[in-house]
């Protein structure tokens, strides 16, 4: 892939502190989401829906779904574990009261992303 930087550390670049994920993309296509293979935001589906979407394909390409419960349990089992990171981090100081409240928010969201498929 022109221009990927697989080896590149997260840090301060030219767009501020970015985490590169280009070298964590899937080997092979990604599923379409709702058979479209360049996916364009609806207006008549709410955040959570297309969240609840976007965390679901992660799974799909894994041959998996969050419909399964084991498998929608195993999922809030680890979102568990990212909340006491997040705490851990808190209590640290490594991360802000701000940042904090705002990750547990989105996690709250993502946490929610089974009761809509």
């Amino acid at each position: 892939m022109p221009g990927a930087r697989p080896d590149s550390p997260p840090g301060p670049g030219p767009l501020g502190d970015v985490i590169h994920l280009d070298h964590r993309r899937a080997a092979g296509p990604v599923m379409p989401v709702d058979g479209n293979a360049a996916y364009q935001p609806r207006d008549d589906v709410s955040a959570e829906q297309s969240l609840a979407v976007t965390v679901e394909a992660l799974f799909t390409q894994r041959h998996r779904t969050l419909t399964d419960p084991q498998t929608a349990e195993a999922f809030h089992t680890s979102l568990d574990a990212v909340q006491l990171l997040l705490s851990g981090a808190r209590a640290q100081g490594v991360l802000g009261e701000e940042a904090y409240t705002e990750l547990t928010s989105m996690l709250a969201h993502m946490r929610s992303a089974p009761d809509f498929l």
